[in-house]
């Protein structure tokens, strides 16, 4: 169970300093978390250009911010995300399993993990974002120690192009034989 944690006069004075956007975090609410506890997060951001957003379009780079704190050390963490449309169905997602060499520890305390993420070209709709941290070396076979579940919503745009299904896999190549009458 994930515990209430205060976050200190100090640490919070020194996340201002170093983020001057922190004010804008948003905190997760306790209903909005699972997993299995040994780590909280506490309180997210989300930006492009240095800005919180609303619309998000196919090649915009994005920026996750989680201030989280951990009960106790974990020797391999994995820090991830799931993008949901509006029936809840993840559509894509990622976890640091797949791009980092090896699952770093993560410390007793607090700590910001920052994730970037480039937009792909998805169906203009709705999506939510869930962000999770594991404990394992694992991309799927990991205990999960926190989710937030549901804790942005952004509308994708697609200006200018029609995406066929969920998202688009574009033709490498069209070839046209005419063979003639």
């Amino acid at each position: 169970d994930h515990e209430q944690v205060a976050i200190p006069d100090t640490i919070a004075s020194r996340l201002r300093r170093q983020q001057p956007d922190y004010s804008s975090w948003l905190p997760v609410d306790s209903s909005s978390r699972g997993g299995g506890g040994a780590v909280t997060i506490l309180k997210v951001s989300m930006t492009k250009n240095g800005d919180v957003f609303k619309t998000v379009e196919p090649g915009e780079t994005i920026i996750v911010r989680m201030l989280v704190h951990a009960a106790r050390q974990l020797e391999q963490s994995i820090f991830g995300y799931t993008i949901k449309d509006r029936t809840g169905l993840a559509i894509f997602g990622e976890n640091s399993v797949a791009t980092l060499a090896s699952p770093p520890k993560l410390a007793p305390g607090f700590s910001v993990v920052t994730l970037e993420l480039q937009w792909p070209e998805v169906v203009s709709q709705e999506y939510t974002i869930t962000l999770g941290i594991g404990e394992g070396d694992h991309p799927f076979d990991h205990t999960i120690q926190c989710w937030a579940h549901n804790v942005f919503s952004v509308t994708a745009m697609t200006p200018g192009r029609y995406v066929h299904g969920i998202f688009n896999n574009r033709l490498r190549s069209v070839l046209l034989d005419e063979l003639g009458s």
